[in-house]
C-alpha cells in the first residue's frame, strides 16, 4: 500500500483562492471583449496595413497574450525536475491542496518525463503563438 501525502489546508486556501481570481479575471477579460468587440473589429479593419508593416508590435501582443502559457510550461518543467531529481511525486516539500498518493521511484520518474515532454510541447505553442499571429497579419494584407 502507498504512503498518503496529508492535504495541507494553506495551499487548499491558495488553490480556492487562486480559481476565484482567475475566474474573476477571465469573466472580466470575455465581458470586456464582447463589450469592445465591434471597436475593436473596426480598428483592426481600419489598422491592418499599419499592423501588418510594424510586425514586431503584433510579435509583442502577441507574446503578451503567450506569456501565461509560457510560464507555466517553465513551472511545470522544472516540477518534472524536482520530481526526477527526487524520485517522489509529490517532491518533497510541496504542499499538497487534497491527500495524495505518494510515488516513488520509477513510477515517479516516468510521471517527472511526462511533465516535462508536456510542458516542452506547451513551450513549443506558446513560442509558436506570436509567429502564428504575424503571419496571419501579414497573410490578411497580402493574401497571394
Amino acid at each position: 500500500m502507498s504512503r498518503i501525502q496529508q492535504a495541507d489546508p494553506g495551499a487548499r486556501r491558495k488553490v480556492i483562492r487562486t480559481l476565484i481570481l482567475s475566474g474573476l479575471i477571465g469573466t472580466c477579460a470575455i465581458a470586456a471583449f464582447g463589450l469592445y468587440e465591434q471597436a475593436l473589429q473596426s480598428w483592426l479593419v481600419r489598422n491592418i496595413d499599419s499592423l501588418a508593416q510594424q510586425a514586431s508590435a503584433v510579435f509583442i501582443g502577441a507574446l503578451v497574450f503567450a506569456s501565461p502559457l509560457l510560464f507555466s510550461a517553465v513551472y511545470y518543467f522544472s516540477l518534472g525536475r524536482r520530481v526526477m531529481r527526487s524520485q517522489r511525486f509529490p517532491p518533497p516539500g510541496y504542499a499538497v491542496y487534497r491527500d495524495t498518493p505518494v510515488l516513488e521511484g520509477r513510477s515517479a520518474i516516468r510521471r517527472g518525463l511526462v511533465m516535462q515532454i508536456l510542458s516542452v510541447i506547451l513551450l513549443s505553442a506558446a513560442a509558436l503563438l506570436p509567429m502564428m499571429f504575424v503571419y496571419l497579419v501579414r497573410a490578411v494584407v497580402d493574401p497571394s
